[in-house]
């Protein structure tokens, strides 16, 4: 198994200082008011919540004309991902045990990661996350690379460009980002931009000030 000291150590400081930050965000009342939430239970081990595909993302997908198939996790593939939750940082290790109540993996996914809330307009949020099954064969320089590579315009170039991250698997990258969307999700650390009937966080809004306009659109220069 490889170590999480292979991931980018400012990847780690952050999340740790973003742990000290927000200890106690959240009573322990509430944490235990989830297994009641559609009978989820926090104390599940995260490897038990590899699953089958929420049927409302495959919708989606369909909907938006793309037909995915859900994958089953070979032997070695689902120890690949046991190693990636075990590789994250404690806070989002946490929040995971707190909030996710499924992951899985689908063949033909146009992107490479979907984190959806369960339903939206509960206070206590539940979140699933679907992943193209298609990392599991590539380590962080072949899906940086894959991914850099889409950002040009090659056909009549002799120029290319290749990223060099190590041999650490990917998976353990998308599952960080992904996990981090739930912390974020969780904590409230990103206001949520046009409602005006949210607590105030003015400490929030700060953090993304000239930064985003929307919760996809960048602020302009």
């Amino acid at each position: 198994m490889r170590t999480p000291a292979k991931v980018p150590r400012a990847i780690f400081i952050f999340c740790f200082w973003l742990a000290s930050l927000l200890t106690g965000e959240e009573s322990k009342a509430q944490r235990a008011g989830a297994i009641s939430n559609d009978g989820f239970d926090p104390s599940r081990a995260l490897e038990s919540r590899i699953g089958e595909p929420p049927p409302v993302v495959l919708k989606q997908f369909k909907d938006a004309g793309f037909t995915p198939t859900a994958h089953v996790l070979t032997a070695v593939e689902r120890q690949k991902v046991i190693n990636a939750f075990a590789a994250l940082p404690p806070l989002n290790q946490r929040i995971l045990r707190e909030r996710l109540r499924s992951v899985s993996f689908l063949d033909g996914m146009p992107n490479t990661a979907l984190t959806s809330p369960v339903s939206p307009d509960d206070p206590y949020k539940l979140f699933d996350i679907t992943i193209r099954a298609g990392i599991l064969n590539q380590d962080i320089s072949e899906f940086l690379t894959q991914k850099e590579r889409t950002c040009f315009e090659t056909a009549n170039s002799s120029l290319n460009v290749s990223i060099q991250g190590g041999t650490l698997d990917a998976i353990v990258y998308v599952l960080l980002h992904e996990s981090t969307h739930i912390v974020d999700g969780s904590l409230h650390i990103t206001p949520e931009i046009g409602r005006g009937d949210g607590p105030d966080r003015s400490s929030a809004a700060s953090f993304t000030k000239d930064v985003w306009s929307g919760r996809t659109t960048h602020a302009l220069p």
